[in-house]
């Protein structure tokens, strides 16, 4: 069969070698049919012991998606339950349906995305994570693009051929709507690196020069000014890398 990932149960074996004997007596004019009280091999279950595809879904450990459903249960808020159980009353129902998800960013759309998957994984049942980039599947477990997961091809034209010359992406520019994403893509590129890097912090406590009250403290402690991200503002955490490039920007207009 040359599938080394796929990893057969007793079951499967016996059913699969019926299966072959089968053929290989049909090759003669024969068949198991022929043999008062000889099992036949179950074609059905063979073609569902065979998927590599189902068979990675149902590899996961039950228990501790269990686990992990549970505490991310704990911290769904009223309208992330209230999507949960819609669905996951269709599913464990049986009835079936499409649901379509949205909301603006940070408002937890993945996070439901992954509970589901843990909820329904628990119970050995299938989930199929698909997303149209990269940077979303990365999010989800066992997530792959569409294109990759289906085979979907991807049309041709007279700039593929440039993919792999660098120096054609020297004049171009990567468009994206938010610096979020800009951040996403980054942080993907690094990873791709196989340099560790060093990684630089910024100053995250108010000067002791100027004069501090508890509002302040609140107002602008480490954890506030950690996560502050702003057009022309470096983000808190920066890695560097041999090789990466870098931008420095310096406000001549300080009127």
């Amino acid at each position: 069969m040359n599938t080394r990932r796929l990893k057969l149960k007793p079951e499967a074996i016996y059913q699969l070698t019926l299966s072959y004997i089968e053929k290989s007596l049909l090759t003669c004019g024969l068949s198991f049919k022929q043999i008062p009280n000889m099992p036949l091999p179950d074609q059905k279950y063979i073609q569902d012991s065979c998927n590599i595809l189902i068979q990675d879904e149902l590899n996961y450990d039950p228990s501790s998606l269990e686990s992990e459903h549970q505490q991310l249960h704990s911290k769904l808020n009223v309208g992330q339950k209230n999507v949960y159980d819609i669905i996951m009353n269709v599913v464990n129902n049986k009835k079936g349906g499409v649901f379509f998800l949205y909301g603006y960013r940070g408002t937890g759309k993945t996070f439901v995305w992954k509970i589901l998957s843990a909820a329904i994984r628990s119970k050995c049942e299938v989930v199929i994570n698909v997303a149209s980039s990269r940077i979303t599947t990365l999010l989800l477990s066992g997530g792959r693009t569409t294109h990759s997961r289906f085979h979907i091809p991807i049309n041709l034209n007279e700039n593929s051929n440039h993919l792999d010359d660098p120096l054609y992406f020297h004049d171009k520019a990567i468009l994206v709507p938010t610096n979020e994403k800009v951040d996403d893509i980054n942080d993907y590129m690094l990873e791709l690196m196989k340099d560790e890097g060093k990684t630089y912090l910024s100053l995250d406590s108010l000067c002791e020069t100027e004069a501090e009250d508890s509002f302040d403290e609140l107002a602008y402690s480490p954890d506030v000014l950690n996560v502050f991200k702003a057009s022309g503002i470096p983000n808190h955490k920066r890695i560097l890398k041999k090789g990466v490039q870098g931008m420095l920007l310096h406000n001549i207009d300080q009127t």
